[in-house]
């Protein structure tokens, strides 16, 4: 329905005039329908009346074994029940090599051989071929726990659908009280590049005789080393350091073992750690255009970026405030130098940041802080040369005559990622509004590390520094954040027009020891 609605037009110049539209929405009809939803068959178990988990292991002594119940059904009716085992042959005295039997579908001979071996199988003839239970006897479980190590076996159901689940059990035989843990996907935070924590247990009702121990290694070596075992109630862990990553490669693949003694878990884990990732062109010898200069090879494909854009948008005082410089360098052929100026009447401070300029708003620039990052070094370091200058724009945070301060921060985090745009970054600073600057104490900062030069470093070449950071939260960032600039308080438009600030080879350090190198 619609009516004529009695109302002033907010810019009656235009002309026009309003309608009111209501809809009824009251349903014009209804219509039920009735689905049937199906499901994969499902396979459960049991042994000695107690409920077993067939995805997990399960840990027994040695000779042990019951009576074993496997319940399987389906939500239509099931077409092939597999049951397979590398061992039926030997176990089974099976008169051929055979390792797999379809029970839907035996022979009389099979299922005498079965029968005979310790299997026998309830149809469930009232569930029309949606049901069966397979029963494995005592003796049986025994002869896949006689002998120390570890066995499986394989069932494979399939139903008239389709559907299938395979579930591959298997069976650790040991009179060792404790076996390996796989390290939990909610701890997978202690695994860095250089070090992580190893996961054991205790088993239920064993308690361990000998001294407890971890043995590791790099997947493919043959060497083991071992670490002592800390015993919590019945959690076993060790942190392990010092892991270093294959040549050539970002990370690497290491398997561990929960040691009682000289006897090792017949569980084996692994943990593969995380890359030692570089930032890109860090030491900034690609550069592309002026006004705006970019600290890449093109203009369209850049891992940093500086306040080039801002400081070149009035076209008559055109400038660039970061640069590549050739005379003051460790190596290769450029550093970058960032220098503070003042553009028409507003001070504007040299500075470099990973990420992205937006946009420039009434000479104030809009900016997208980080890029995608998962790793956790433990430091930043490079090379830097800081001039500073008297502060001749000075304000709330410096005043005139005291001496400007240059900084780099870095910082790690799991921010949720702000829009502007179009594009969606970490971070968004608005140069016009102090309530997006960056917080080092944010809820989503990981880890955060930064240096301040209060006064000009010594002589005409670069100094070597190292910024360490420090974790707050034990978390996997997901960004990371690197600012660099010539006047601390630049965000608030305050510092030296002669200030300036070289750097070269950044670079992440993941192994403590390297720091101490």
């Amino acid at each position: 329905t619609y009516e004529f609605k009695e109302s002033e037009v907010e810019v009656p110049d235009t002309g026009g005039g309003m309608i009111n539209l209501v809809v009824d929405v009251t349903p014009i009809g209804e219509v039920e329908t009735e689905e049937t939803i199906y499901r994969r068959p499902s396979v459960k178990a049991e042994m000695g009346g107690q409920n077993l988990v067939l995805t997990q292991p399960a840990y027994m002594k040695i000779g042990d074994g019951e009576d074993m119940t496997v319940m399987i059904k389906g939500s239509t009716k099931l077409t092939q029940i597999e049951i397979a085992s590398e061992q039926f042959p030997d176990f089974l005295g099976a008169p051929t090599a055979q390792q797999a039997f379809d029970l839907k579908n035996l022979t009389t001979e099979e299922e005498d051989l079965l029968a005979n071996g310790g299997i026998t199988i309830d149809k469930k003839e009232a569930s029309l071929g949606h049901a069966m239970d397979i029963n494995l006897s005592a003796s049986l479980i025994r002869k896949y726990t006689a002998e120390n190590g570890t066995r499986s076996i394989r069932f494979s159901v399939t139903d008239q659908r389709g559907y299938q689940r395979i579930v591959d059990w298997q069976i650790v035989a040991s009179d060792i009280a404790v076996q390996t843990v796989a390290i939990p996907d909610d701890k997978k935070y202690l695994i860095w590049a250089t070090k992580a924590t190893l996961f054991g247990e205790v088993l239920p009702e064993r308690e361990p005789q000998s001294e407890l121990s971890f043995r590791y290694r790099k997947v493919g070596t043959t060497e083991w080393q071992t670490v002592p075992a800390v015993r919590n109630g019945s959690v076993l862990t060790a942190e392990v350091t010092g892991l270093k990553n294959s040549d050539n490669e970002l990370f690497s693949e290491y398997e561990y073992q929960v040691m009682e003694g000289a006897m090792a878990s017949n569980v084996k884990c692994q943990f593969t750690t995380e890359k030692t990732l570089q930032l890109e062109n860090c030491g900034f010898e690609e550069w592309s255009g002026s006004k705006p200069m970019y600290i890449a090879a093109s203009s369209s494909d850049f891992f940093w970026d500086s306040g080039n854009h801002g400081s070149s948008s009035v076209s008559a005082f055109a400038t660039d405030l970061t640069t590549a410089d050739s005379s003051v360098k460790v190596e290769g052929k450029y550093s970058a130098k960032l220098q503070s100026k003042k553009i028409v009447i507003k001070f504007a401070a040299g500075n470099l940041f990973i990420g992205k300029y937006l946009d420039t708003q009434k000479m104030n620039g809009i900016l997208g802080w980080g890029r995608s990052f998962t790793s956790r070094p433990v430091a930043l370091t490079g090379y830097i040369r800081y001039t500073s200058g008297t502060v001749d724009n000075g304000g709330k945070y410096i005043e005139n005559g005291e001496q400007d301060k240059g900084q780099v921060f870095i910082a790690l985090g799991d921010w949720e990622g702000q829009t502007y745009g179009g594009e969606t970054w970490p971070l968004i600073v608005d140069t016009r509004d102090a309530a997006t600057f960056f917080d080092p104490k944010g809820d989503n900062v990981i880890a955060y590390g930064e240096q301040t030069w209060d006064s000009s470093t010594e002589g005409e070449n670069m100094h070597p520094f190292v910024i360490r950071l420090n974790y707050s939260l034990e978390r996997i960032p997901t960004s990371i954040v690197v600012v660099a600039s010539a006047s601390k308080y630049g965000d608030y438009f305050e510092g030296s027009t002669g200030s300036s600030m070289w750097l070269d080879n950044l670079k992440l350090v993941y192994d403590e020891s390297e720091l101490e190198e």
